[in-house]
């Protein structure tokens, strides 16, 4: 069991979970990532993501390490298309510890030159690698392609504005959406409200300088694209339709339906083009939500000559799931397959923080662990159907990346 409580302390909004464990995690979420990014800045808020671990004005990056370690703690971030998080999951007898080191290297961060030139070498080889990563480049080569705006251009960025991001322009970057209303903590632990408010009160403070992050109206296009790499021996392909966004009232079925479909071992793509013909080694569909866009793909790869015939039999999967109703056994596998998947998450400080503080975050003020909890049983199989005529309506985006 947990509870979830949101107060505000120094104008910070607190998402606070109560649950019973060994372990704490905090997280400092900010309500922006690489989506707000001009395209001179491509790149910016991955990077900034790394410099937030260099250094700060009482801790230099190798006592940052070291002082996490000796609280049993793990740092780390992540940037996506519209937040980027910090992280820290340690020991709970030493919450205080914890939550003053996040809020120093979030907080205080002083950005010494020599790091960032270094840390632009580390930023450039992880470039490098996603390119040996087919998926990651059929990726890259379809980013933009579907949705106006380049909304969903490459978190990396450019190698071109990596290497030219300087100082100056980091600090004015990070000052812009950083602070204010844009930055929410998040706590998922056996800690009180009484050591939060206590601890939070003495570490943590903020501006109210950034305003709100807003995103472009955003128009998806269909179409189909053919792309090409030298030393690869499968051909990698995925289609992807518009999906609803998370306040959506149907938000929940939609990802049931994408469960049946695509969503595990007994989803229908799966057992189809896997299990009784053995076209691929692993097929998958999933949602990716965003403030910005929202996006259904289903992803795969074989080796070149079954590639059209893949894409011909998942078509017909996809056409019956629009026109007649899956059996209730099928449906009672996705739903129990989710169910098992979020509890298993929610097991863990991190996994709840995971579920919870995003769509606090984004305004939802949804509990998107027990909303999921409770919708997932509803659906039917009617919901199901109507789903699935509803998103697979539209012409989707194809793209395939063939050895050349």
């Amino acid at each position: 069991m947990h509870r979830v409580a949101v107060y505000h302390v120094n104008d910070v909004e607190i998402l606070h979970i109560y649950m019973r464990s060994g372990m704490v995690n905090i997280r400092v979420n900010a309500n922006a990532g690489s989506s707000c990014e001009s395209p001179n800045e491509y790149g910016i808020a991955h990077f900034l993501e790394h410099l937030m671990f260099k250094g700060t004005e009482k801790r230099n990056a190798k006592e940052i390490r070291r002082d996490a370690a000796r609280i049993g703690g793990k740092l780390n971030a992540w940037t996506s298309f519209d937040h980027t998080v910090f992280h820290i999951t340690a020991l709970s007898e030493e919450f205080e510890m914890a939550f003053e080191l996040l809020s120093d290297l979030f907080l205080n961060p002083v950005f010494p030159k020599e790091e960032i030139e270094k840390e632009k070498i580390v930023v450039l080889d992880e470039m490098r690698r996603s390119q040996d990563r087919p998926q990651s480049i059929l990726y890259q080569k379809t980013s933009g392609k579907f949705w106006s705006h380049n909304i969903d251009h490459r978190i990396l960025g450019t190698r071109e504005n990596v290497e030219e991001m300087g100082r100056e322009e980091i600090i004015k970057w990070r000052s812009g959406y950083y602070s204010g209303k844009n930055i929410q903590v998040a706590v998922a632990g056996e800690i009180t409200e009484k050591q939060v408010r206590e601890v939070a009160g003495r570490c943590f403070f903020t501006t109210n300088m950034a305003g709100k992050v807003t995103y472009p109206e955003v128009a998806f296009t269909g179409g189909n694209d053919d792309f090409y790499k030298k030393g690869i021996l499968a051909t990698y392909f995925l289609m992807a339709y518009p999906a609803l966004p998370r306040a959506h009232d149907d938000h929940v079925r939609q990802r049931v339906m994408t469960h049946v479909l695509g969503g595990g071992g007994s989803s229908l793509l799966f057992e189809q083009i896997r299990e009784e013909m053995g076209l691929v080694y692993g097929i998958h569909a999933g949602i990716l939500n965003t403030d910005a866009f929202n996006t259904l793909i289903i992803g795969t790869s074989s080796k070149p000559d079954n590639i059209h015939l893949i894409e011909r039999i998942m078509r017909g999967i996809i056409e019956k799931l629009c026109s007649s109703p899956v059996s209730e056994d099928r449906l009672i596998m996705a739903k129990a397959s989710m169910l098992s998947t979020i509890r298993m998450i929610a097991e863990s400080p991190v996994g709840m923080n995971s579920l919870v503080s995003l769509g606090y975050l984004k305004g939802d003020s949804v509990n998107m662990y027990k909303r999921l909890s409770q919708e997932i049983p509803e659906v039917t199989r009617d919901d199901v159907l109507t789903i699935a005529e509803e998103t697979f309506k539209q012409k989707p985006y194809v793209g395939r990346l063939w050895p050349e």
